[in-house]
């Protein structure tokens, strides 16, 4: 016969409180407002956080992809991360908000709330650790400025396919109309020197160079050279699809 006595409400194998999840460092956010008066609902836009984490405190600063800054302050209890964010002038505010950081740590979805001088704004956040990498699609709109065959001012869209590993880049590119060739650089920090090899049926070599911004999504720049057909010199801005 087993016996069972009642729960003295004594517990000799209490449960250790689950420890502070880590998410220190650069994290890229990803926001979509849901309310609020400063933009429509379903605008997106992106921010970048730089936390320091002790024990389970949070500190660090921001930067939105329109150049708002500002500091935030928190708490992570587990894996739920509460946090207060101080925007900095133009437009001072204060927003309130809460996460869940995921079990693997790299990534965190949650909502805030508050305000600044230009209103009031709801949104959802999902936010994964920042990589410096411009490996992607990215969609370039080319600028010719100078050349022997196609007049200055003319633009030309070229779609890039980028790999990036370490400070090596390789990729392929494609124009509008139908040119193709291969793309071999270099990337230090946000610098970014390239050779374009451009294939048949006008087949040349381009070297250019251009800086990506502090989101990694944007890089300008320009680059000179000559197919079969003659000299370029271009400007370009290119967006990561």
């Amino acid at each position: 016969i087993i016996s069972c006595s009642k729960d003295n409400g004594n517990d000799s194998n209490p449960v250790a409180p689950l420890a502070p999840a880590d998410i220190s460092g650069k994290w890229i956010v990803t926001v979509t407002v849901t309310g609020g008066e400063q933009m429509p609902v379903g605008t997106e836009y992106y921010v970048i956080f730089t936390y320091a984490q002790s024990g389970n405190n949070i500190t660090g600063n921001y930067i939105t992809e329109g150049g708002l800054t500002g500091q935030i302050t928190g708490t992570v209890n587990g894996r739920n991360f509460t946090f207060t964010l101080t925007q900095n002038n133009p437009y001072p505010g204060t927003f309130s908000g809460s996460g869940t950081v995921n079990e693997s740590e790299d990534q965190i979805s949650g909502s805030y709330t508050g305000s600044d001088t230009n209103g009031t704004n709801e949104a959802e956040f999902t936010a994964v650790e920042f990589e410096e990498n411009i490996s992607g699609t990215w969609l370039a709109v080319v600028t010719v400025t100078e050349g022997e065959h196609i007049p200055a001012g003319t633009q030309i869209n070229v779609t890039f396919t980028i790999i990036q590993s370490d400070s090596s880049v390789t990729g392929i590119y494609e124009s509008q109309y139908g040119t193709t060739g291969q793309l071999t650089g270099t990337i230090t920090g946000t610098n970014f020197t390239f050779t374009l090899t451009q294939g048949s049926p006008n087949p040349g070599t381009f070297n250019g160079s251009g800086t990506v911004n502090e989101f990694f999504n944007v890089i300008i720049g320009a680059y000179t050279g000559s197919d079969s057909y003659g000299y370029m010199e271009v400007e370009f801005t290119a967006v990561k699809m």
